[in-house]
C-alpha cells in the first residue's frame, strides 16, 4: 500500500467521522429545540406524569397479580426510557460539537 493510498483512506475516514459528528450535532440540536418547544415540554411532562403514576400505583397493586405489576413496571420503564433517550441524544450532540471544534 502506498503512502498516497494511506492518505486517501485517512481523508475518507476523517470525512466520514466529520459527517457522523455533524449528524450527531444536528440530532442534538433537534432534541434541544424539541424539549424547549411547547410540544416537547408537554411530551416530557406527560412522560414524567406517566412514570410517577405507574410507580405510585405499584404501591397499591395486588401483590398476587403479577400481570398488573409487570404492566405498571413496563409503563414506568417505557416513559423513563423515552426521557433517557432524549437526554442521551442531546448529550451526544454536545459532545460531538466539542469534538468537531477540536478536530476543525
Amino acid at each position: 500500500m502506498s503512502h498516497e493510498t494511506d492518505n486517501t483512506e485517512q481523508a475518507g475516514a476523517n470525512s466520514e467521522e466529520m459527517r457522523a459528528l455533524r449528524r450527531d450535532i444536528g440530532l442534538g440540536l433537534d432534541v434541544k429545540a424539541f424539549t424547549r418547544s411547547a410540544l416537547g415540554r408537554e411530551f416530557v411532562r406527560r412522560c414524567n406524569d406517566m412514570r410517577l403514576s405507574a410507580l405510585e400505583d405499584m404501591a397499591d397493586v395486588d401483590a398476587e397479580n403479577p400481570k398488573a405489576i409487570r404492566d405498571l413496571q413496563a409503563t414506568a420503564r417505557c416513559a423513563g426510557l423515552l426521557l433517557n433517550w432524549l437526554g442521551e441524544i442531546e448529550t451526544a450532540g454536545e459532545q460531538a460539537e466539542q469534538n468537531f471544534q477540536t478536530a476543525g
